[in-house]
């Protein structure tokens, strides 16, 4: 019952500010521009990268109980470190890193060609990002030791932060101008709704809070 009552609460306030207040409310081409034009940071497409991997695990010596950190044979750690950098001179030397990936890598990136991405510069360890910091596309980084073994990365394409075209994000300019009007529409009509209705107080001290709140609220 009382689950039943907070639904229809709700239901009726949901409808009333539809058709009260949102049903009001209205955004013009001038109005959307302008919020843009004031808005700039907001609507950024990040920088980002796409990358390419290869991947050799490293295998421990046996396995581990649960809960316990894998112990990694310095034996397989060598060969695995020994491997990576036969298989980047391989590619100095012209061979295609594509099929490489396909040979030799063990990520679950294998199936794709090795491609990981588009990816930003927060989303990568910082041991990758100063990595390829500096790298140009085609450029491939040095063996890099990550809690999964050794890893290359080739750099495909790197695209640097822009601003998203108006026609693009109109939608979400209409949004973000829409929830912050709403939240003003409704203070007014909540307001008026205050002014017209006739309320009984049966306790001063709770008339006395409310109005204290209330004058709060206005400055």
């Amino acid at each position: 019952d009382t689950l039943r009552t907070e639904l229809d609460k709700g239901f009726i306030a949901n409808t009333v500010e539809q058709r009260e207040i949102l049903g009001h409310l209205s955004l013009t081409e001038e109005e959307a521009r302008q919020y843009y034009d004031k808005h700039p940071d907001e609507f950024v497409q990040p920088a980002s990268v796409m990358l390419r991997e290869i991947l050799l695990p490293v295998a421990g010596p046996g396995e581990t109980r649960p809960g316990q950190p894998q112990m990694i044979s310095p034996a397989a750690d060598d060969a695995a470190k020994e491997k990576i950098i036969a298989i980047r001179e391989r590619v100095l030397k012209g061979e295609d890193f594509d099929k490489l990936v396909v040979e030799v890598s063990e990520a679950p990136t294998k199936t794709s060609g090795g491609l990981v991405g588009p990816i930003t510069p927060e989303q990568m360890s910082t041991g990758i990002r100063d990595a390829i910091d500096k790298m140009k596309p085609g450029d491939v980084t040095q063996p890099i030791r990550t809690q999964r073994g050794y890893q290359l990365y080739k750099l495909e394409s790197r695209t640097a932060a822009e601003r998203k075209s108006f026609e693009s994000v109109r939608d979400e300019v209409a949004q973000k101008v829409g929830e912050a009007r709403l939240d003003i529409e409704r203070t007014k009509y909540l307001a008026q709704l205050r002014t017209q209705a006739l309320i009984e107080w049966k306790r001063d001290d709770m008339r006395q809070m409310y109005d204290k709140r209330m004058a709060e609220k206005d400055k």
